[in-house]
């Protein structure tokens, strides 16, 4: 006869099964929710820095120029993804189909990076107990930072599959061939995002410093690595050959402050008070914090597993470590992508290594907790992103505007989605889509008006809050969001010949390049 307890057991186990499932659709609602709005007001979901790729890929396929404004080459952008990017567009065009397309690849990449963090606990021996709750959290982290198009999609997919082949077995166990695959996987990896290059060289270097075996036996697999990554010494030697650069200009405009004063503004944005760090980043830390104290009463450990799991926990670490030294930018949601896999990846061991933490129904009431309260977030994903919107609205009126003010454009952020939708000419800003030469102007501090000017722009565009400045003139900077340690273009720009007011209070003020110069040449 069933008792009562055996009912409950039963049920219980019924419901941590379909969470997952649950978690799913309320994704994949989310992510098709967005086509049911009026007009293109879909385009208003996506981030505008994704933008960028999707304009740069369609000069790529109608002109066979690597360009966001049509003018000057650039390599501003993340080369894996840009190819996939490319593709799309080749296939479907400037057509809602290509981002329907866009957001399938995005759930699938999103449920293949589940399917992997789980199969990665299995070999680490964490699948039980607490292992679907991290992989739900962390599952729930990725969905929020790759909903609106975004390259770390396809960064974490990559990055996740690394971790499960050097969990099964580590590098220096592999045969040449299986070394060399593995290789071929981290240059995919860091093709994704070129910055995981510090996590791929960490896992190198714990490889070469403390092997399983001896130091010579691990020496052999990292040189058959090593010829994995043949891709990326290729595409640094393209950049180098094309651009005149090895790293994409995008991250060298981030980086032009000076490295000896670290920045605060990372700290600012992993600590800022906004939903998707209450509920996402600082749980996270948290479990890397309570995985160390509880690596310190760990005994019989999985050498392989702990060597993964020391390069997940300190993947943020270097990451925002370096950033902060580099650049005093603020730092975006897909920034926060090396704390994805904490809570998978460690959090189990973390929570299952406290007694009070142990017992089954402990267990199950928190795993179930959690899935409910990472549902509910994604849910959540319905609301508009306020800040998008507004940006598409200026995009629309600032569109609108050049129907009877033909020429070329100028703006700095926010410049993805007008890029996109105006017929004029944009001309990126802030060195994030330009080339050597531009970043040139911003590291001599060039006056602002004359950029604009020798850039032959007829109109120059900029948002702001709050009301207009009393007087006519506007003291303004390119890039604006960079720090009072990174040089910038600026200028006292006046009497603008437009000011559209959003909803929301941001103000889209235009001014008339010609106007500007004139008037700064009879100041003189």
């Amino acid at each position: 006869m069933i008792n009562e307890t055996q009912v409950q057991r039963s049920s219980s186990t019924g419901l941590l099964r379909v969470l997952p499932m649950l978690l799913f659709g309320a994704f994949a609602i989310v992510l098709l929710a967005r086509f049911f709005t009026h007009g293109d007001l879909y385009l208003s979901y996506f981030e505008d820095d994704y933008f960028y790729y999707l304009v740069v890929a369609k000069h790529i396929v109608l002109h066979g120029v690597s360009s966001f404004d049509g003018i000057r080459p650039t390599n501003g952008y993340q080369p894996l993804w840009q190819v996939i990017n490319i593709a799309l567009y080749r296939v479907f065009g400037d057509h809602r189909s290509l981002f329907i397309a866009l957001l399938l690849l995005v759930f699938l990449l999103v449920a293949g990076t589940y399917r992997t963090l789980r199969r990665t606990q299995v070999l680490m021996g964490e699948s039980g107990g607490y292992g679907l709750a991290g992989a739900l959290l962390s599952i729930t982290f990725m969905a929020s930072i790759t909903r609106t198009g975004m390259e770390v999609s396809l960064t974490l997919l990559l990055l996740t599959l690394f971790w499960l082949r050097m969990t099964a077995r580590p590098l220096e166990e592999q045969t040449p061939v299986d070394a060399m695959l593995s290789g071929l996987l981290a240059s995919g990896v860091m093709l994704g995002r070129l910055d995981a290059f510090l996590v791929v060289g960490l896992y190198l270097l714990l490889t070469v410093a403390r092997p399983m075996s001896t130091r010579r036996t691990a020496l052999r697999p990292v040189l058959y690595f090593s010829v994995g990554l043949l891709p990326v010494a290729l595409y640094f030697a393209m950049n180098h050959s094309i651009f005149g650069t090895l790293l994409p200009i995008s991250g060298l405009a981030k980086n032009l402050k000076s490295p000896l004063i670290p920045s605060a503004s990372t700290l600012r944005g992993l600590f800022k008070a906004r939903s998707v760090n209450m509920l996402l980043t600082w749980p996270s830390i948290a479990l890397g914090v309570l995985f160390v104290l509880r690596r310190k009463r760990a005994v019989d450990e999985n050498l392989a597993a702990r060597r993964v799991q020391l390069c997940v926990l300190m993947h943020p670490v270097l990451f925002y470590g370096v950033l902060s030294f580099t650049s005093d930018w603020p730092i975006w949601s897909w920034y926060l992508y090396p704390l994805v896999p904490i809570a998978a990846l460690l959090g189990p061991q973390a929570l299952s290594g406290w007694k009070a933490l142990r017992p089954q129904v402990m267990v199950t009431g928190l795993t179930i907790a959690v899935g409910c309260v990472c549902i509910l977030t994604v849910a959540g994903m319905l609301r508009h992103n306020l800040t998008e919107r507004q940006l598409y609205l200026q995009a629309e009126e600032l569109q609108e505007f050049s129907q009877t003010h033909p020429g070329r454009y100028a703006m700095g952020g926010g410049s993805g989605v007008p890029g996109y939708v105006m017929t004029s000419t944009v001309v990126q800003m802030e060195g994030l889509m330009g080339d050597r030469a531009f970043l040139d102007r911003i590291k001599r501090k060039e006056p602002l008006v004359q950029a604009l000017e020798e850039l032959q722009v007829d109109y120059y565009a900029t948002m702001m809050m709050g009301g207009p400045q009393p007087g006519p003139c506007y003291r303004l900077r390119e890039p604006e969001v960079a720090g009072h340690q990174s040089p910038v273009m600026a200028g006292d720009l006046c009497s603008p010949v437009a000011d559209f007011i959003n909803p929301g209070g941001q103000h889209l003020l235009v001014f008339d390049v010609h106007r500007l110069t004139a008037s700064a040449r009879n100041s003189r």
